[in-house]
C-alpha cells in the first residue's frame, strides 16, 4: 500500500476500484462529490458534477454509492470515463456553519480495489480554516490513470468550489455594477439681478400630523403538532410502556414509512433512503442480525425472519418492511429493530420518519421518530423480549453514529465490517 502526501501521486488500479473517505463524525457531516472535468479544469455541463443528488456520472462512470455519517463511498470504473475527461477530483464541503474542516482532522481516502487498499491518503487538517476542501484528483498520464492527493480549501465552501470547475450555482446573484462617476456640475448663467419684488406673506403652518397608531399585538403563532401516529386506527406505542403480543401464529410485521423534504443547515432537497435492520439472540446464546443487503433472512427457516423491501415508493417517500414468523418467536430470547441510512443523504434532518408494528388480529402499533442529531445515522427502535408474561415489545430510541455503535450500546455481540454484518 502506498501512503500519500500532500502533492504526491501513485498509479490505480487498472479497471474498476472504490474511492472511500472517512471522517470522524464528533464534529457533524461533510457532503462528498466529484466532478468530471477536462483539459481546461472545468466541466463539460452540470452533468459532470456527481453528489447526493445527481449520483452518477456519464455511463455510470463515477458512481457515489454510499453517504452516511463519516462514510462516503464512490465507485470508479476507469473506461468508462469519456475521452474528453482529463481528470476526476473528489471534495468534501461541510454541511452547516460554525465549523471548519480543522474539526474533522483525521480525515482518511483509501483507494479500494479487490480485498486490497492500493494506497491511502491522511492530510493534516489541524490548521485547515476552509469550510470546502478538494481532497484528490484522478487524473490521465500518458496513456494510464494516477492519483494526486490535493488538500486544497476553499472558504467559500461548496459554491465557491463549484464555480472555481464551471458550475453554475443556483441563487448565486452576480456583482453589481459599479456607479457611474457623478456628472460634473453645470455653471448656471448670470443674468442682471432684478428688482427686488414685494414679499408676500407666509403660508399658515400645516396641521400637526395624527399620533401614530400603536401597532396592533399579534397572538404568538404556533404550527401545529405533527402527529404521533400516521395509520388511520393505529395506537401509540409510547416510550417506557411495554406491550404485549398476543398472537401466536401467521407474521409480526414491522414497516418503516419515511419522507423528506430538505435538509442539513442550508435547506437543500435532500433524497434519503432508509433501511430497517433486525438484531437477535436466541435462546442458546447465538446471535445474528438481518439487513439489506447483506442478509435478507428466511420465514420458512432460520433465523425466522426476512427482510421485505416496501411498496410505498412514491416521489419523496420510501418504505421498507422486516417480517418474523410468530409460531418460531419462542425461538429468541430478544430481537432489536433498527434503522439506519442506506443511502442518500448524511442526515435525519429534514427526514420524517413512522415505524409501525402489525399484529395479526390487532390494531397496529406506531409511533413517529424523532430524528436523531447531526453525526448519528443509526437508531434502535424496539425490542422484543421473552418474558413470563410472553412475547413483549418495547421502545428503545437509542441513537448511535452507525450499528457497530448500536451493538456496542446494546450488546448485540456481532461482528461488523463496515456497515456490513458478518
Amino acid at each position: 500500500m502506498v501512503e500519500l502526501v500532500r502533492g504526491a501521486n501513485a498509479p490505480l488500479p487498472d479497471g474498476a476500484f472504490e474511492i472511500v473517505l472517512g471522517w470522524p463524525t464528533a464534529a457533524g457531516t461533510l457532503d462528498a462529490s466529484a466532478f468530471l472535468v477536462g483539459e481546461n479544469g472545468r466541466v463539460r455541463d452540470d452533468g459532470d458534477m456527481v453528489f447526493y443528488n445527481q449520483p452518477a456520472g456519464e455511463d455510470d462512470c463515477v458512481q457515489l454509492r454510499d453517504s452516511i455519517d463519516g462514510l462516503a463511498r464512490f465507485a470508479v470504473s476507469l473506461p468508462a470515463i469519456p475521452a474528453d475527461v482529463a481528470r476526476v477530483i473528489f471534495c468534501l464541503t461541510i454541511d452547516g456553519s460554525h465549523r471548519s474542516m480543522a474539526a474533522f482532522n483525521g480525515l482518511d481516502l483509501i483507494v479500494a480495489a479487490g480485498t486490497g487498499i492500493a494506497c491511502r491518503f491522511q492530510p493534516d487538517l489541524s490548521d485547515a480554516s476552509e469550510v470546502a476542501l478538494m481532497v484528490a484528483e484522478l487524473y490521465r498520464r500518458q496513456g494510464s490513470w494516477k492519483i494526486r492527493a490535493i488538500a486544497q480549501g476553499f472558504r467559500g465552501g461548496l459554491a465557491a468550489l463549484a464555480t472555481s470547475l464551471g458550475i453554475n450555482v443556483e441563487g448565486e446573484e452576480p456583482p453589481a455594477p459599479a456607479p457611474s462617476p457623478p456628472a460634473a456640475p453645470v455653471q448656471p448663467e448670470v443674468a442682471p439681478e432684478p428688482s427686488p419684488p414685494t414679499s408676500p406673506p407666509p403660508p399658515p403652518a400645516p396641521p400637526p400630523p395624527p399620533p401614530p397608531e400603536e401597532p396592533e399585538e399579534l397572538e404568538d403563532f404556533e404550527p401545529p403538532p405533527r402527529p404521533l401516529v400516521r395509520s388511520p386506527g393505529a395506537r401509540l406505542l409510547a416510550p417506557g410502556e411495554p406491550v404485549r403480543i398476543v398472537a401466536t401464529s401467521g407474521q409480526l410485521g414491522f414497516t418503516l414509512d419515511w419522507r423528506w423534504w430538505t435538509g442539513g443547515l442550508d435547506g437543500r432537497v435532500r433524497p434519503i433512503t432508509l433501511a430497517l435492520g433486525a438484531a437477535y439472540r436466541d435462546r442458546d446464546g447465538g446471535v445474528g442480525a438481518v439487513q439489506l443487503p447483506d442478509n435478507r433472512g428466511r420465514l420458512d427457516g432460520s433465523p425466522w425472519l426476512m427482510a421485505a423491501p416496501g411498496t410505498a415508493r412514491v416521489k419523496d417517500t420510501g418504505q421498507d418492511r422486516l417480517l418474523l414468523a410468530l409460531d418460531q418467536a419462542a425461538q429468541f430470547d430478544r430481537i432489536d429493530i433498527y434503522a439506519f441510512i442506506a443511502r442518500g443523504s448524511a442526515t435525519w434532518t429534514g427526514c420524517e420518519a413512522w415505524i409501525s408494528l402489525a399484529e395479526p388480529g390487532a390494531k397496529p402499533l406506531e409511533y413517529r421518530i424523532e430524528s436523531p442529531a447531526d453525526g448519528h445515522a443509526a437508531i434502535a427502535l424496539l425490542r422484543l423480549g421473552r418474558t413470563a408474561e410472553g412475547l413483549l415489545v418495547e421502545r428503545l430510541d437509542h441513537a448511535a453514529t452507525n450499528q457497530a455503535a448500536l451493538d456496542a450500546a446494546l450488546d448485540w455481540g456481532l461482528a461488523w465490517r463496515s456497515l456490513a454484518v458478518r
